[in-house]
């Protein structure tokens, strides 16, 4: 990463402090609130963890995605917990998670739907819905009907996404 004054280069590429979140932010961060959390690494201390069970598909959508904003992405396969991790190393989406109020100390349970995303384009919440679901949803069948189920320990995260399924008119 190179600094000068007020403009931040990573790979060649010039980062802006405020960046417009579009469709692939969205999404990176719906998976974010879901399953990520900053890594610890002192050589990179600007890589998002993402936790991934063995659905390929996701990890193929977040890398796509990562390629696409020109952000590092490594996939971290541990055969023995049968457990993915995703390292996604940008200083952007660092920046970017922090100015909506996310940090290290940030754990599960207090998770939150940034306010920025209340009143976003139906496709930047949708895609942020996307991401969130794609960690922590599932659909379940029952006898004469389907549920879309998202699971969370967050108090807070669970009024804020009521309030963005509302705006959708989806029954909470």
């Amino acid at each position: 990463y190179i600094k000068n004054t007020d403009q931040i280069f990573q790979n060649g590429n010039l980062i802006s402090l405020y960046p417009i979140i579009n469709i692939y932010h969205a999404y990176l961060i719906g998976v974010y609130i879901g399953d990520g959390c900053f890594g610890s690494s002192k050589k990179n201390p600007y890589t998002i963890l993402i936790s991934c069970n063995s659905n390929g598909k996701n990890i193929e959508k977040i890398k796509k995605y990562c390629e696409y904003l020109n952000y590092g992405c490594v996939i971290d396969k541990r055969k023995e917990t049968k457990c993915t991790t995703l390292q996604i190393k940008s200083l952007e989406l660092y920046l970017i998670l922090h100015k909506l109020g996310f940090n290290r100390n940030i754990r599960a349970d207090k998770k939150f739907i940034p306010s920025v995303f209340i009143t976003a384009s139906d496709d930047i919440k949708m895609n942020l819905l996307k991401g969130m679901y794609s960690a922590d949803g599932s659909f379940n069948e029952f006898k004469n009907s389907q549920k879309l189920v998202y699971t969370t320990v967050s108090e807070k995260l669970k009024n804020d996404l009521f309030l963005i399924l509302n705006n959708f008119n989806v029954n909470t």
